[in-house]
């Protein structure tokens, strides 16, 4: 492998883990978001909101908005 790949490999690995959140912590909250909201996607919402951007504070709120905008341009139900 060349030193320019090792140095790419590492930086990516370094980025993925910078954030701090493990993958186990993030299917736990997950699956807590899927199990407790009912009222389908309001819901959904709510209680993403309150979990991730109040309880955990892995994101602020003007980011959660515009993630949560661009969802809306998304096509389906």
């Amino acid at each position: 492998m060349t030193e320019t790949a090792k140095n790419t490999t590492t930086s990516a690995q370094g980025q993925a883990l910078s954030h701090g959140i493990s993958f186990g912590e993030a299917l736990r909250v997950w699956a807590r978001v899927a199990a407790l909201s009912f009222g389908g996607p309001a819901g959904q919402i709510a209680m993403m909101h309150r979990i991730i951007v109040e309880e955990k504070r892995w994101i602020g709120e003007t980011r959660f908005l515009h993630a949560l905008n661009y969802c809306t341009l998304l096509p389906g139900p």
